[in-house]
């Protein structure tokens, strides 16, 4: 949905319009930020919390896509 609503071309490489980026990226990082906090309101856990557990957590092994749909 976000892609689809920011099509402005703003990926095209002749389009040098960083004022265009910025606005997208912060409009990204204030959604990212939004679904974080439900996601942390929703386990009822503080952020520092999802931070850590997600640090403690071991990428070492690669999964395909299979294994991780499937845990």
């Amino acid at each position: 949905m976000f892609l689809s609503c920011n099509q402005v071309s703003a990926f095209e490489r002749d389009q040098g319009d960083s004022t265009l980026y910025k606005g997208i990226h912060d409009e990204f990082s204030s959604m990212v930020d939004t679904l974080i906090e439900c996601f942390c309101d929703d386990l009822h856990i503080e952020a520092d919390q999802l931070v850590n557990a997600l640090k403690q957590q071991d990428n070492s092994a690669r999964m395909s896509l299979q294994q991780r749909v499937s845990s």
